[in-house]
């Protein structure tokens, strides 16, 4: 009998937990959608019914949508999948700019229409309205080109309201995008973001699949190979732009500081790179508001034509201890950060000093801007003495992570650190004499001693002969 109420006990217990499983399982897209970042990082399952809008294969992005809902998909799988296909989509999520999903299974179930594409303007694309849904807009086509990734897509910068925007074309018909230069068009594709390494939102981009998505309203009227010569010292005469960006206002530690060039903010595990030409008294480690115009330039964010207010108030940010194999993963990028490495040679420079270290394979410089000159200077400061540290020391950096590039999905990005002051370079342990080139001095020096013995000896033998 005890028996049998064991085998029922398990039994449910078996059941209510294959039914828990089940319901961890989210299987609608609307579902998915609503998740906050934090609850995507826990990687929940899914599986779900959507309609693919685009698809790339060879760099596994795929969108898909239902209804009104759209999501990003990293996909796996070998299917030739086109717009309209139907598919059901099995995996788990990941956190991202917004939850995204890592397929494991894709499976398609025929081939229906297209989701009705919504009509959106620049507005809507940079504030991700319709993030990874399918769009209309209304562009001038400034630049379209083949990329370089085996010649199966281009690449087109138009602009939207006035605004640049980037967009990724399948295709690489040469002629026809030449004949789109300055031509007003109207675009089909999905709309999604350009993130840097935080995936924090840098511009707006559309995905376009093909040519056919693309109609021309009004052709340029002259081509442009055919306009006038303009010398090269008079093109900014053409030059014409309204630029209506409202100012913002921001709030951070200060934890870098160039008079007359750059500001750095932190706050929490967010950084911003501030431009400014204000040469205030501001202190390192204190609570301070910047007001500028939003900006992005290399692909990073950032603030222009900044004004910083120091607070006075002290609330030091500490240096994040790191490895120079994630600094190149790009997550740090403007952060307050240490790391050590070994020194490759240090050099003084007119603007600046710079030491080039090694660690984990990863060159990378430590950097020191010199004090500039002052309104109404006749000579810039002199700067304090450099630091001397022999070859193959080991010291650790603290400094601000500058990037090479915004790319989030590239693993290996080349950086610096932008040092406050000397105090920000220590060494922590000295260069090991057992190195290549003490070794050869002291395999020399035994070479030495040991021809001289040979010779004294020989010397001590030939006179005992004499006197023999």
């Amino acid at each position: 009998m005890k028996k049998a109420i064991l085998a029922v006990v398990m039994l449910v217990a078996s059941a209510a937990g294959f039914l828990e499983a089940q319901e961890r399982i989210l299987t609608s897209l609307a579902a998915i959608h609503g998740l906050t970042d934090a609850e995507a990082s826990r990687q929940i399952p899914v599986e779900f019914e959507a309609t693919v809008t685009y698809y790339r294969d060879y760099e596994r992005t795929l969108f898909v949508q239902d209804g009104d809902t759209a999501i990003y998909v990293r996909a796996t799988t070998g299917l030739k999948l086109m717009p309209g296909d139907r598919v059901v989509v099995g995996g788990n999520t990941q956190q991202s700019f917004r939850p995204i999903i890592v397929s494991n299974r894709i499976e398609r179930l025929g081939h229906g229409t297209m989701p009705t594409a919504v009509p959106a303007g620049y507005d809507d694309l940079i504030k991700a309205r319709y993030d990874c849904r399918l769009v209309t807009v209304r562009a001038l086509v400034r630049s379209a080109d083949v990329a370089n990734y085996s010649l199966r897509n281009s690449r087109m910068q138009v602009q939207v309201d006035g605004a640049d925007v980037d967009a990724t074309l399948n295709g690489n018909d040469t002629e026809a995008l030449k004949n789109l230069l300055d031509a007003e068009v109207e675009i089909t594709g999905v709309s999604s973001g350009r993130f840097d390494g935080k995936m924090q939102l840098t511009g707006a981009r559309l995905h376009i699949m093909s040519l056919e998505n693309i109609k021309v309203l009004k052709r340029a009227q002259n081509s442009p190979w055919t306009l006038p010569l303009t010398a090269m010292d008079e093109i900014l005469s053409g030059y014409h732009i309204v630029n209506r960006t409202q100012r913002v206002r921001v709030q951070g530690t200060v934890t870098y500081y160039q008079p007359g060039s750059a500001v750095v903010l932190q706050n929490g595990s967010k950084s911003l790179w501030i431009m400014t030409k204000s040469r205030n008294e501001l202190r390192i480690g204190d609570i301070a508001d910047a007001t500028g115009i939003p900006d992005v330039h290399d692909g990073f964010l950032a603030l222009s034509y900044g004004e910083v207010r120091d607070s006075g108030v002290q609330a030091p940010v500490q240096p994040r201890a790191s490895t120079s194999s994630e600094l190149t993963r790009s997550g740090h990028l403007f952060d307050l950060v240490s790391t050590r490495g070994k020194v490759l040679v240090g050099v003084r420079e007119e603007a600046q000093d710079e030491y080039v270290l090694l660690a984990d394979g990863h060159i990378f410089s430590a950097v020191i801007r010199h004090p500039t000159s002052t309104y109404g200077s006749t000579a810039p400061p002199v700067p304090p003495p450099m630091k001397e540290f022999p070859v193959g020391a080991t010291v650790e950096v603290t400094g601000i992570c500058v990037l090479e590039d915004s790319n989030p999905f590239d693993r290996n990005v080349p950086f610096d650190l932008m040092m406050r002051s000397y105090d920000d370079i220590t060494i922590v342990a000295w260069p090991s004499w057992m190195t290549v080139r003490n070794l050869a001095r002291v395999i020399s020096a035994m070479v030495i001693v040991i021809l001289g013995v040979t010779a004294w000896g020989w010397t001590l033998k030939r006179k005992v002969r004499r006197q023999a």
